[in-house]
This record gives structure tokens, C-alpha cells and sequence, in this order.
């Protein structure tokens, strides 16, 4: 990346990491009570908190908040919420090791019988040792990838920008139907079951994922999630192509990263970047319109008028990427008239470039769709009319 790329205006937030360690130990902990219930280990909740806190602690140690402004309390409890659906998922998949070990270990003791050669120890004692040892193993991956997505949605790299829960606070109808909802169903499952009984252990792991499930899916983006993939393998291409990239820039500043958002891909040699938007498959999607390479070209302009405040001649090009999608004439004369490239690449493409570890070969595919480092890459797929990217 050259020094004129945008450097993220985060600031070291040392009780932002404590209280998000916390959110995320707590929330993880509260997940996993249905597993604990059922092996009659709740006594041991609190310690499960507390190793993860510290795992949290740990691996939130370089932390720093890219947000101008630090999440409220309302946005941290549901985060903790949120993060007790990861623990939820941890006690299922735990619970899977319990019964499987228990069925297993009876189908051995079983034929230990038949050959005179009787076990001693418990199916039950067996399974609770197998399945806390997973709920150990699993719960560093659960606590770690929990880490890292409620950090980004409480601290989102977009200046100015609030995280998911923000909105859903101001949903008052949305947010007490969830309220009423969660609390009503889980009074009743204390007054229609015994709580030591299976029936009452198996409902409440189901409640924890199915009350929890819909913080979790706030802020997510079925498009965005299909996008990032791509994106990645784009910037790998871009790298052995002798770019630097930057996956979603941002600058840390109010008035200019809210309106980055359309760029997915920031891609920089020694004297010139690329602002590039992808655009992933959509199954029978429309030909893309020329309105996605205006908001794009928008997108740039604001990217290089923040660049060239440090160097005040450096050139942003926009590149828009097409996969698996087909272009609009409308799309085809904007390319030509506003000199914005648009590169149209193939599914299959792309599954070569991830699959291809030679840095030349890697190169080569770059400068066949006009992405090489050396000479102006032309649009592919609109050749004929899109712009040059003069790099």
C-alpha cells in the first residue's frame, strides 16, 4: 500500500476491550448453561466464564475502535445476547458429543458383558468426560470467531457509522415482542416440565438458539456474505498482479467513510489506486445498470479527494467487477463516457485463481482480464466501449 492510502482513524480503547471481553464471556456462558444443566454441572458456570473472559481478554489485546463513537449499554446487552446464540451452538454440538459418547460406551460395555470382561465405569461418568473435554476445545473456536464478529458489528470500521443493535433499540414494537416473547416461552417451559427432566433440557438448548437467533442475523447481508469470498480472491489476484489491497477502506472520518461504502476493494501500486466494486452472482439476476457505476464513480471521487489532501495529484481509477453477471446498455455507454472499466469475470475464474499458487500463473490471469501491474488494463467483457484503467 503506498503512503497516500487511507490509514483507519482507530483509537486504543482499554475499557471498550474490557467490556466487550465481558459481553462476549458472559454471553458464551449463558449459551452453554443447557449443556451444563444437563450434566448436572452448573455449579462450574462461573469458571466457564471467567476462562472465557480471559480468552476474550487475550485475543482482543491489540484492540483498537475504528468507531468515532463507543456502543451504549443497550447495544452491549444485546451483544451479549447475541453471543450467548454462539453459546448455544457450542451446548448442541457438546450435547452431540454427550449422547453420542453415552450410546457408544453402552453398545461397548454391552459386548464387554458378553465376553465376561464387565466395565466398571458408567456410560454417564464416560460421556460428561468426553463431552466437557469438547465443550473445552470447541468453546476457544466459539469464543474466537465470537470475538471477531461482535467486535465488528459494535465497532464498525465506518466512521460515524452506529452498530446493528443501534436500530433495533429504536424498534420498540420489534424489541418488546422479543422481550415478551422469550420470557413467556420460557416461564412456561418451567411450568409445564420438569426442570431435571430430557424434555425440559432439550427445549431449553432450542430456546437459547431460537431466542437468540434473531440478534444474531441483525446487520447480516446475504449479498454481502456472498461478496466477501470474491472480494478476497480478487485481492489475491491483485496482489501477484503487484498491487497492495485494502478490503472495504476506510479513513476514520465521519464525512468521508459513509460514503466508501459502494467500494469493496481499494487496490494501490506506487502511484495510482483502483477503487473497485464487485458485484457477486445473483442467480437470475438482471444485466447490471449504469446507476452501479455512478455510485461507484461517486464513491471514488470522495476516496481521491481524501487521498490527494496528502498528495495532491495522486489518480483513482474505478474499476467495477461483474461476476457471473451481465451488463447493461445502459452500463456499456456509461463505462465508455465516464471512464469507468468494467471487468467481467466467471465463477470458474475465480475458483482458479483460489486453487493457483504460482505467483506467475496468478499474474498471467491478472493481465488477461487488464489487471496487470505494467500497461493500462482494458475492461473485460465491454472492450469495445469501457474505459482504460492507466496504471
Amino acid at each position: 500500500m503506498s503512503s497516500a492510502a487511507p490509514e483507519t482513524g482507530a483509537r486504543s480503547a482499554g475499557w471498550e476491550r474490557f467490556v466487550l471481553a465481558f459481553s462476549i464471556s458472559v454471553g458464551v456462558s449463558l449459551g452453554t448453561l443447557p449443556y451444563l444443566h444437563h450434566v448436572a454441572r452448573l455449579r462450574y458456570a462461573p469458571f466457564v466464564a471467567l476462562v472465557f473472559f480471559l480468552l476474550a481478554m487475550v485475543l482482543l489485546r491489540d484492540f483498537r475502535s475504528p468507531a468515532s463513537q463507543a456502543p451504549s449499554a443497550g447495544e452491549y446487552a444485546l451483544a451479549t445476547w447475541n453471543a450467548s446464540f454462539w453459546g448455544g451452538v457450542l451446548s448442541l454440538v457438546t450435547l452431540g458429543f454427550h449422547w453420542t459418547a453415552f450410546g457408544v460406551w453402552h453398545v461397548v460395555a454391552w459386548i464387554a458383558r458378553l465376553l465376561e470382561r464387565p466395565i466398571e465405569t458408567e456410560p454417564t461418568v464416560v460421556a460428561i468426560r468426553i463431552s466437557t473435554f469438547m465443550l473445552i476445545v470447541f468453546g476457544f473456536g466459539v469464543v474466537s470467531e465470537a470475538t471477531k464478529e461482535l467486535s465488528k458489528k459494535l465497532h464498525p470500521a465506518t466512521a460515524g457509522a452506529r452498530s446493528p443493535y443501534f436500530p433495533f433499540l429504536g424498534q420498540h414494537k420489534r424489541l418488546w415482542a422479543l422481550i415478551g416473547v422469550t420470557a413467556v416461552s420460557l416461564a412456561l417451559m418451567f411450568l409445564l416440565f420438569d426442570t431435571q427432566g430430557t424434555t425440559f433440557k432439550v427445549l431449553l438448548l432450542f430456546w437459547v438458539i431460537f431466542a437468540t437467533v434473531t440478534v444474531e442475523n441483525l446487520g447480516t447481508d446475504p449479498e454481502k456474505s456472498r461478496q466477501s469470498p470474491i472480494v478476497e480472491t480478487i485481492a489475491r489476484l491483485l496482489n501477484a498482479a503487484g498491487y497492495e489491497t485494502v478490503v472495504a477502506p476506510r479513513t476514520g472520518r465521519q464525512d468521508v467513510d459513509p460514503l466508501l461504502k459502494t467500494i469493496d476493494l481499494l487496490a494501490s501500486s506506487q502511484d495510482r489506486s483502483l477503487a473497485i466494486a464487485v458485484k457477486p452472482p445473483r442467480g437470475k439476476a438482471e444485466p447490471v445498470e449504469w446507476h452501479e457505476a455512478s455510485l461507484l464513480q461517486s464513491a471514488g471521487r470522495t476516496l481521491k479527494k481524501f487521498l490527494q489532501e496528502e498528495s495532491p495529484e495522486w489518480p483513482v481509477q474505478s474499476v467495477l467487477v461483474l461476476v457471473d453477471r451481465e451488463i447493461d446498455d445502459s452500463l456499456r455507454a456509461f463505462s465508455t463516457e465516464q471512464d469507468v472499466p468494467v471487468v467481467q469475470l466467471t465463477s470458474a475464474e475465480l475458483a482458479a485463481v483460489e486453487a493457483e499458487s504460482d505467483v506467475g500463473e496468478l499474474r498471467r490471469i491478472a493481465g488477461e482480464h487488464g489487471l496487470e501491474l505494467a500497461g493500462p488494463p482494458i475492461a473485460t467483457g465491454a472492450a469495445e466501449n469501457a474505459g482504460a484503467v492507466n496504471v
